[in-house]
């Protein structure tokens, strides 16, 4: 692995050609027309494919809210017209221990010290 982006931005002007080609609305945000990202751009060297993209979303969001759906769809084709391999990672491809100690890790620490608890108003 020589590079890795997060949140790298697509081009809103293609997101919303194939949002149209596809007759979908474009996800938006309180400014308009949202720049949709993917969650990770992992480029290799020396690895028979150069670059892959992966999104990971919870597999119950992936499934159930059409919205998410349409996005993915879109980021797909989006990848796809680049000849870049996209992967949709979810929650339950990993063992319960795994998500538990992944979520452990990844609460921020604050969120359970008394000065932010206070700041809530727990």
């Amino acid at each position: 692995m020589v590079d890795i982006r997060e949140q790298f931005p697509l081009n809103p002007e293609k997101t919303r050609a194939i949002a149209n080609q596809k007759n979908f609305a474009h996800p938006l945000s309180q400014d308009g027309d949202m720049v949709m990202t993917s969650d990770l751009l992992i480029d290799y060297a020396e690895w028979r494919v150069p670059r892959i993209v992966i999104q990971a979303k919870p597999l119950e969001e992936a499934e159930q809210n059409e919205a998410t759906r349409r996005k993915l769809i879109i980021e797909k084709a989006y990848w796809d017209s680049k000849n870049v391999p996209f992967y949709v990672f979810h929650d339950q491809m990993f063992p319960r221990d795994v998500r538990k100690n992944l979520n452990w890790m990844l609460t921020p620490l604050w969120w359970t010290t008394p000065h932010y608890l206070l700041c809530v108003g727990l």
